[in-house]
């Protein structure tokens, strides 16, 4: 079988590529793909990275929204994993999260995925776009809350390996070997418009015309006015529940 690694980074429309491969399983398993129901978290396959990532970049489990979920562990996922695949009997499995971007020894992974041909798609923006939209989807998010300035948030020590390419794919490399990654490059046309049929291409899906597509950005960024009164409730600790009620308040 063959094994596409979808590891991000984050803020390049991985919410949107999700929802795509969620709402067209069928039509993907008709060409072969499988995007399986082990290891996922809502739309992503984040649990699967979590065992292998620093703890200062995991939620905060304590928090309402993650309480109740049970993570079980790395190699229980991975037997689930290989148990959906082989039921399912696809060329091809597909596993999608931008975590995976943060994993510290990707060499891990291969070892869990043994005997599979795996491929490696990732996908880059310019640091300092990523950099802002981060902070403003940190501020925007009830999982993090943040209340720090912009000046304060970029100055974090742990924002370095999220910004560091030249590292982060030759972690990748040494795990998995050049020749099995492809870069692309989320910017200008592609991050407006293209990425889905971008994606698609990249995986040797055939495009068709029933594919579900989004009618609006799937995880939309909120204005610099809006930005700055949110940033100002988050002292306030604002449940999930206020949080989405705030945020429709200040989309209206």
């Amino acid at each position: 079988m063959r094994v596409i690694l979808h590891i991000g980074v984050h803020k390049t429309g991985t919410s949107a590529i999700q929802e795509f491969l969620y709402k067209n399983s069928a039509l993907l398993h008709a060409q072969g793909f499988l995007y399986p129901r082990s290891g996922r978290f809502h739309l992503n396959h984040n649990p699967i990275a979590w065992p292998y990532i620093d703890s200062v970049f995991l939620p905060d489990r304590s928090k309402p929204f993650f309480s109740d979920f049970g993570l079980p562990p790395a190699s229980e996922m991975w037997e689930s994993l290989n148990k959906e695949a082989a039921h399912a009997e696809m060329d091809c499995m597909i596993l999608s999260g931008e975590d995976f971007c943060l994993v510290r020894d990707p060499c891990v992974l291969r070892e869990s995925i043994e005997g599979a041909e795996i491929r490696i798609l990732v996908y880059l923006r310019r640091q300092d776009h990523l950099l802002l939209s981060i902070y403003n989807e940190d501020v925007k998010n009830a999982v993090f809350a943040r209340t720090e300035k912009f000046a304060d948030f970029q100055r974090e020590n742990r924002l370095a390996p999220l910004l560091d390419y030249a590292t982060l794919l030759g972690k990748w490399e040494q795990a998995f070997g050049r020749h099995s990654i492809q870069v692309g490059v989320y910017e200008g046309k592609l991050a407006s418009h293209d990425l889905l049929g971008d994606f698609a291409a990249r995986i040797g899906l055939q495009w068709n015309d029933d594919f579900w597509l989004p009618t609006a950005r799937s995880n939309p960024r909120i204005g610099p006015v809006a930005l700055e009164l949110k940033r100002r409730f988050n002292v306030r600790k604002p449940s999930f529940q206020q949080n989405d009620v705030l945020l429709d308040a200040l989309a209206g």
